[in-house]
């Protein structure tokens, strides 16, 4: 049997002890067992895990290791099995998932709620009753949004599409681990709904009253091109329009032989307005 082979088997034998034991992802597994498992001398165990704590700060146990410090396991057996594919394969196995595959994992959630609200045709009557009976916008789209989308079935969908495209095995509890892990993201605003749903909140608002909500203090530049169109700060853009016609018909050079120079201006500041509030 060759050393390729015996790798192998001595690694699955690993991930099998781990997943047998795993319970939503957490798991420990003893140094003893470890040793037992991929059939290695204690000596040639105890030297690499040696090694390992004197290149790493972090406090290792000489007992055993838990989920907590699956990152550090897999640095040792790939000293140990000498192959550099260790994290992959414990990741595959639904038994630890580093920073960088959680941080996938969000990007699905966050880009499915997004795809979601475009499909979503909004419940005028019901956004309606929520904005009028709430002191904010936001506070009355959050409750709209906890009405129509079901986050528990986006956590569902989201974690489905990971676990697929990157082949995780599911029998051993990583959908519940990764269902806990995007539930208390959004819990503890980790994930910020307002912010991904930023733009649904302005074409919903628009939908409902024809214009943009604009937040905040209006800066001067704005000022500046309603007060030149003579519109309130509440205009919307077919108000410009209106009054941007309303203007061409006065200065154009066509009509106003002295116009050619206000009609430049009054295109450019349309332009520049059309731009601040579309």
């Amino acid at each position: 049997m060759n050393s390729t082979h015996l790798t192998e088997q001595a690694l699955g034998e690993v991930l099998s002890e781990i997943q047998i034991h795993s319970f939503d992802c957490t798991w420990n597994i003893s140094n003893e067992k470890l040793i037992e498992v991929m059939g290695i001398r204690k000596e040639d165990f105890y030297r690499s895990l040696y090694s390992l704590r004197r290149n790493h700060s972090q406090n290792i146990s000489l007992r055993s290791f838990s989920e907590k410090e699956a990152d550090l396991l897999c640095l040792l057996l790939e000293q140990i099995l000498n192959r550099k594919d260790i994290s992959e394969q414990f990741f595959q196995s639904g038994v630890y998932f580093p920073e960088t595959s959680l941080a996938e994992l969000e990007q699905i959630l966050i880009e499915l709620i997004q795809s979601t609200l475009k499909k979503h045709k909004l419940d005028r009557e019901l956004f309606h009753l929520l904005v009028s009976s709430t002191k904010q916008f936001d506070d009355a789209f959050d409750s709209y949004f906890e009405d129509k989308f079901d986050m528990e079935v986006l956590f569902e969908r989201s974690i489905s599409i990971f676990t697929n495209s990157r082949n995780v095995d599911t029998s051993f509890g990583a959908e519940i681990f990764l269902k806990k892990h995007l539930q208390s993201l959004i819990k503890y605003n980790k994930i910020s709904l307002k912010k991904i749903t930023n733009e649904y909140r302005q074409r919903f608002y628009y939908e409902l009253f024809g214009k943009f909500k604009r937040e905040g203090k209006m800066d001067s530049e704005t000022k500046r091109l309603l007060d030149f169109f003579e519109l309130e700060d509440t205009a919307t853009l077919k108000d410009l329009k209106k009054r941007f016609k309303e203007l061409l018909l006065i200065y154009h050079p066509d009509v106003n032989k002295e116009g050619h120079t206000k009609t430049q201006e009054i295109i450019e500041n349309y332009n520049k307005l059309f731009d601040l509030i579309r």
